[in-house]
């Protein structure tokens, strides 16, 4: 694992010497100074975005993050693009160190495993090669656990709102806490995600929300089925609805039948189920796996949810190999998994 974060961190520092403005962050960045000088509605707009992003960068990528990403991004809009990215980096680092803080499992050397173990990964170390804001997200969804295991329930769900940054990450989280009963954890969701949507769609105006929409399918154009859904491995609509709905219907009934229960299980849960039912998801967004699979080591799993758990993890090893048909596959298994753990477990103890 050392080596393969020696090669990552190789590999990081060649491609921001000879590349930086590739950085998705290079698309926040722009898109805030668009959004700043000219309304943030344009942002989406391809007659607007794309010939500023290519004239800069060479690229034609539209813009397709929500607009509080923007507006996170808005302080480092006006700095030189060096080192506005040099400062984002080093709060990705640090949300990686929240992470690792409250959710890595075991202590000293048995955690410098795990962190060597994640970091090793390439899909999981693109994100913060990349500037995406994948880490920031998973930070929050970490600190919304802690805070849940502190009984802070209000805070726990107010942190969980930051899921407007990336939602297809984990966007059953909430509503698989909500089946676990833990009512106040959503209502502190709620508090915190509706506002920032309003604020959002007020903000674009329903031009923007066109502009968006165009956008989607020029993005779509060029990604085409390249896509770690189910909708890309099966090819049929139909049966993308049908496993959407199977692993939303999972991912619920394991939250019901953790109630009572700690917070891992059922986020954990919402993690994986989330990433099946998404219609959009990149390699990079399978980085949260390793925040699930690190919240079930915590509360202690049976052997055999242990092969599991190896499978997913080499399945993410190897990703750039494989392709995403084995991915959802192995998705799939561990969410079966997690709801045969969950309907058999009497009780889960976290482990320090």
């Amino acid at each position: 694992m050392a080596m393969l974060l020696a090669f990552n961190l190789l590999d990081w520092i060649q491609f921001l010497a000879h590349s930086p403005r590739h950085t998705d962050f290079f698309l926040y960045w722009l898109a805030a100074r668009i959004g700043w000088t000219q309304g943030w509605g344009q942002i989406y707009k391809p007659e607007v975005f794309l010939p500023a992003v290519q004239a800069s960068s060479g690229r034609t990528l539209p813009f397709l993050n929500p607009p509080p990403v923007t507006w996170l991004v808005s302080p480092l809009a006006w700095l030189p693009f060096s080192v506005a990215l040099a400062i984002w980096s080093a709060v990705l680092l640090a949300a990686f160190a929240v992470m690792v803080r409250l959710a890595a499992p075991g202590q000293k050397l048995v955690r410098l495993a795990y962190v060597l173990s994640a970091a090793g990964l390439y899909i999981f170390f693109m994100n913060l090669r990349l500037g995406q804001v994948t880490w920031l997200v998973l930070a929050a969804v970490a600190l919304c656990c802690w805070f849940m295991r502190e009984r802070r329930p209000l805070l726990a769900g107010l942190v969980l709102s930051a899921l407007i940054l990336k939602p297809q990450l984990a966007t059953l989280v909430p509503l698989t806490l909500l089946a676990a009963r833990h009512y106040r954890v959503v209502v502190g969701f709620v508090i915190g995600f509706i506002p920032l949507s309003v604020l959002s769609l007020a903000a674009i105006g329903a031009g923007g929300v066109h502009e968006f929409l165009r956008a989607s399918g020029i993005a779509h154009a060029m990604v085409g089925a390249r896509q770690v859904t189910v909708l890309s491995v099966t090819g049929s609509l139909p049966l993308a609805i049908i496993g959407g709905g199977a692993a939303l219907l999972a991912a619920l009934t394991i939250g019901v039948w953790s109630a009572g229960r700690g917070p891992e299980l059922p986020i954990a849960a919402g993690i994986v189920g989330s990433l099946l039912v998404s219609p959009y998801l990149n390699g990079l967004d399978l980085a949260a796996l390793v925040l699930a699979g690190w919240l079930l080591i915590r509360v202690g799993v049976p052997r055999w949810l242990w092969l599991l758990l190896l499978a997913v993890y080499l399945d993410l090893m190897l990703y750039v190999f494989t392709g995403s048909a084995i991915t959802v596959v192995t998705e799939a298994a561990l969410l079966l998994g997690l709801a045969a753990l969950a309907r058999g477990s009497r009780e889960l103890v976290t482990v320090r």
